[in-house]
């Protein structure tokens, strides 16, 4: 049996308590150790929920009926190099409602990935509904935009930041990490973005 999972995929770094070694046969002990074990990772996981819960506005955690989805992209070629994002918006039913890209010119590829999530918070907060869950395939922009990791780029902290404004003025926000092959339409659209900004699209 795996580890226990939060929903966001994350896992307690020590190993679950079936497969722990106890160090001796004395009952006492191996009590001791399993309730130490169950109280770290209880703390743990609360810690962890509360960062997570910190994305959303209080008395708005659950989901609303109306939302909408974004996936977004960014991309940067050469890392830094010309640089580019893109981002699609569904309804909650999957509808298509709106796309946009553009190219950033000489930047890092975090520099588009944030600017591309500041796009689609700036759409939801303009035309509603206020409710968007975001997918991303930057596994960096997501868990630093949870809390989990700590933004130090001088940089990224002014974008993280604008983010984070922009999540304030929701009802309601998720931001989930998806591979690559399941945010093909951004990638596309961050793509046709660099492309006809270095002059390779016609």
């Amino acid at each position: 049996m795996s580890r226990p999972t939060c929903r966001c995929g994350w896992q307690p770094a020590w190993q679950q308590e079936d497969k722990i070694h106890w160090p001796c046969g004395n009952g006492r002990l191996a009590r001791s150790v399993h309730l130490t074990y169950r109280s770290l990772y209880t703390s743990a996981m609360r810690r962890h929920s509360s960062a997570d819960a910190g994305l959303f506005p209080p008395g708005a955690v659950r989901r609303p009926n109306h939302y909408l989805v974004a996936y977004t992209d960014g991309g940067a070629r050469g890392n830094p190099g010309p640089a580019g994002y893109g981002v699609v918006l569904q309804d909650e039913t999957g509808r298509k409602v709106a796309t946009r890209s553009k190219y950033l010119g000489h930047q890092t590829n975090n520099f588009a990935e944030y600017q591309g999530l500041i796009t689609a918070l700036e759409y939801a907060v303009e035309h509603g509904p206020k409710a968007l869950k975001v997918i991303s395939d930057s596994e960096l922009l997501v868990r630093q935009i949870k809390g989990i990791y700590k933004v130090k780029n001088a940089v990224l902290k002014d974008l993280h930041a604008r983010a984070k404004e922009l999540i304030g003025r929701l009802e309601w926000f998720s931001i989930d990490h998806a591979l690559r092959e399941h945010n093909q339409e951004a990638d596309q659209l961050a793509n046709e973005a660099m492309d006809k900004g270095m002059g390779r699209q016609q």
